[in-house]
């Protein structure tokens, strides 16, 4: 329970005094509130229930590449997630490289998903992805930020970013949380 909630804590949205939006549920922390969107907000905020509930929705964890032995750190907070029951799904934005594996990916029970690492491999996924992603709301917002940003940078990963970002808007599939680790690639 406080390895969860500590996670949980350390991964909501915060906003002021709290998380979320007011009037969700919500887990209290000291003084703080960490809210979540539920399917069921009868249960009540703070409760063993709101916190078994959260941890049966999966996190899908977005990382540049996996396995990676130099990112042994990531794969065993993974790893430590999972023991405590929490569901993942392992994004990744490259295929492996290294030869060698640290023996904490071969405990990790998470599906792992490859983005397209070159779009011209896979053009059938990619285009799927746009046609998916266009009709989204914030699509509009988010290709014109992107055409901003192409303008300033002209460069094939920029492009490449944005073929993953719409392929995997198509193929993510229902996920209680988003987790980009580390604020550069993954979350670009």
């Amino acid at each position: 329970w406080n390895g969860s909630r500590n996670w949980l804590k350390s991964n909501c949205r915060r906003r002021g005094r709290h998380y979320l939006p007011e009037g969700s549920p919500g887990v209290r922390f000291g003084s703080q509130t960490c809210r979540a969107r539920m399917s069921s907000p009868e249960i009540e905020p703070g409760s063993r229930e709101l916190m078994s509930a959260l941890l049966r929705q999966p996190v899908a964890f977005v990382l540049k590449g996996y396995p990676r032995l130099s990112e042994s750190f990531i794969a065993q907070e993974i790893h430590g997630l999972e023991q405590r029951g929490l569901p993942i799904h392992i994004i990744s934005l490259r295929h492996p490289t290294d030869v060698k594996r640290h023996p904490v990916h071969g405990q990790i029970k998470a599906q792992v998903t490859y983005l397209p690492e070159y779009l011209h491999q896979e053009p059938l996924r990619v285009f799927a992805g746009w046609r998916h992603a266009r009709k989204l709301p914030g699509y509009a917002r988010a290709l014109a930020c992107w055409l901003r940003d192409l303008k300033r940078d002209m460069s094939r990963n920029r492009v490449r970013r944005f073929g993953q970002a719409m392929t995997l808007a198509r193929e993510i599939g229902d996920f209680a949380h988003l987790h980009a680790h580390f604020l550069h690639t993954p979350a670009s």
